[in-house]
């Protein structure tokens, strides 16, 4: 028993797995009102009938804590589940290939490239270039920038910040609040040749202007590390600023208020070759140096080295530290 978690596997053998684990009430309204006090258990869902891929050495798992079963199956797990966007780009980078190696899956972590605020953006650019005098003469160097984005939330890109805004913007005053159903919805419009939807896509195309055009995302998307006591005025405990990259729908998962607790590669069977990365130290000790002294390692992307056999951490050790009983 325990919290649900997404396990992903693989062997020295060449096989991969995947399955869903935890305690999951078979509760068919998902907790959404309240029961009678006879009804206020179900029986947990059976491990077996939980989503699952067996163990094969043709298998490719991946998991974003999205959905991770399709039409058809028996059970209601959630009521929500994160959008796809993270989960559909570590697919897309996993069918590029046939082979992988640390660098590649490094490589992949640091991915910022957004397919749903790119999406948004292209209806907003629609919009614009259909209702040419509903287009506010502000807005041109706005709509500039747009038009020549990548979807890349990198740091550097301006376009990053006016598209993260004007999707917030966006969902907040759309009655679902969710861009997974924003999106389904335009593109439903769009098949339509429905253009009523024109005028509030450009009335939020403003939102935080000048902000926009002034910041790069790695300035206006920055992470400031708190310690817990922040809360209280002190505030020479707390970590570094880690600057825009990526936000809540890239592979390099990162928003205002959140950002990686890590990023590691194992090499399954060459344990050695791995690699890892927090975004401030091993030591949550103030004063010590290694209190985050591996923030500049995690903003540039690279990963510090993970020995896992004897000899391996013999050689990386840069100091010791010997526990005696009293």
């Amino acid at each position: 028993p325990g919290p649900t978690q997404n396990f992903v596997l693989a062997g020295i053998d060449g096989r991969a797995a995947y399955t869903l684990a935890g305690g999951i009430p078979n509760d068919p309204v998902w907790a959404r009102y309240a029961h009678d006090d006879a009804y206020r258990t179900y029986p947990t869902i059976p491990f077996a009938a939980l989503p699952h891929l067996a163990p094969s050495r043709d298998a490719v798992v991946w998991t974003s804590n999205n959905r991770m079963y399709g039409e058809g199956y028996q059970y209601r797990l959630s009521a929500t589940f994160s959008p796809p966007y993270r989960a559909y780009e570590v697919w897309r980078q996993l069918q590029a290939r046939k082979k992988y190696d640390v660098a590649y899956f490094a490589q992949m972590q640091n991915d910022t490239f957004s397919v749903a605020e790119l999406e948004l953006s292209k209806f907003v650019l629609g919009a614009a270039d259909r209702n040419p005098k509903l287009v506010p003469k502000e807005a041109a160097p706005m709509l500039r920038e747009l038009r020549g984005w990548n979807g890349y939330m990198s740091p550097d890109s301006h376009a990053a910040t006016i598209a993260h805004a004007m999707r917030l913007s966006l969902v907040t005053s759309y009655a679902g609040r969710n861009t997974s159903v924003l999106l389904q919805t335009l593109r439903m419009r769009e098949a339509k040749h429905d253009r009523t939807t024109d005028p509030w896509l450009l009335k939020h195309l403003l939102v935080n202007a000048p902000a926009g055009i002034q910041k790069p995302w790695g300035a206006a998307g920055i992470v400031p590390m708190l310690n817990p006591l922040d809360s209280f005025g002190i505030t020479w405990l707390n970590g570094a600023v880690l600057p825009g990259k990526g936000d809540n729908y890239t592979v390099h998962a990162q928003n205002t208020n959140f950002n990686q607790s890590f990023r590691a590669v194992w090499d399954v069977g060459n344990w050695d070759a791995g690699g890892i990365v927090i975004p401030a130290g091993e030591s949550g000790e103030p004063g010590s140096p290694h209190y985050q002294d591996l923030t500049a390692t995690y903003n540039s992307g690279k990963l510090a080295p993970l020995p896992f056999t004897q000899a391996a951490v013999q050689a990386h050790a840069v100091s010791r530290q010997r526990l005696l009983p009293p």
